[in-house]
């Protein structure tokens, strides 16, 4: 059985929380959530978005329920201070020590792609009622029987240096592929590159016509052997 994620942007559309150069916490982490679905699909997960990019918040009760049952409830969000502070930390519940060690590998992979500081995997604990966890949303989804839950901090947006990389689209891409890796990773599933996925289906075509037989063959040497193409190409040409 496929494994079902809800993955979670935090906040809303177009909300307060902003960087000095225009990135909106709101808007990137809907895009980071959005290409992190698309990862995942590919890759035969179930996949759910707690927002539809809607300009009214939706409660943070409300997407932790959305968590019931569910194998991971990830909570994407970017981090503010005082605009020194660097790093990437990803927080999971106090309620579920295991998931430290998907935190921490979520929190060192991010970190290293955008070239910051590794704060690492973090609980925090509620100021209101002692040993609950102070994020409503991851609270709540372990509450609900999710059997994984983790809120992680992309960076600090109001800091010029993360929110430079943060402001990127295609950097918003890599957060989300990178996150992916670790997400498959961490459930036993191979991740496979984008392009390898169309190379695979192009193969698939050449065999189907009779250009080429031993898909394969072809699939398991083009990753990405330069004479496995030339041969390719030579097996085109001729049929040609």
């Amino acid at each position: 059985m496929s494994k079902k994620i809800i993955i979670d942007p935090g906040h809303y559309k177009n909300c307060p929380n902003k960087g000095r150069n225009g990135y909106n916490e709101g808007n990137g982490v809907f895009k980071i959530s959005t290409y992190l679905k698309q990862e995942l699909d590919r890759h035969g997960f179930v996949t759910i978005l707690t927002r539809q990019d809607t300009t009214q918040e939706v409660s943070l009760t409300t997407r932790g329920k959305m968590a019931a049952g569910a194998d991971l409830f990830i909570s994407e969000h970017s981090n503010a201070n005082d605009g020194t502070c660097r790093g990437v930390e990803v927080f999971y519940s106090i309620d579920l020590p295991d998931d430290k060690i998907l935190a921490g590998n979520l929190s060192k992979s991010i970190s290293s792609l955008m070239g910051n500081i590794n704060r690492g995997a973090k609980i925090r604990e509620s100021t209101v009622e002692k040993g609950e966890d102070y994020y409503t949303v991851i609270d709540t989804a372990q509450d609900v029987g999710c059997k994984n839950v983790v809120l992680v901090e992309n960076g600090f947006h109001d800091n010029l240096i993360d929110e430079a990389f943060l402001l990127k689209d295609n950097n918003l891409k890599l957060i989300a592929k990178i996150q992916a890796k670790v997400i498959c990773d961490f459930f036993g599933v191979a991740y496979v590159e984008q392009a390898y996925t169309q190379l695979s289906r192009d193969i698939d075509i050449l065999a189907s016509a009779g250009i080429i037989d031993s898909p394969e063959y072809w699939k398991r040497g083009s990753e990405y052997k330069i004479e496995y193409v030339q041969a390719l190409i030579h097996k085109v040409a001729g049929f040609i």
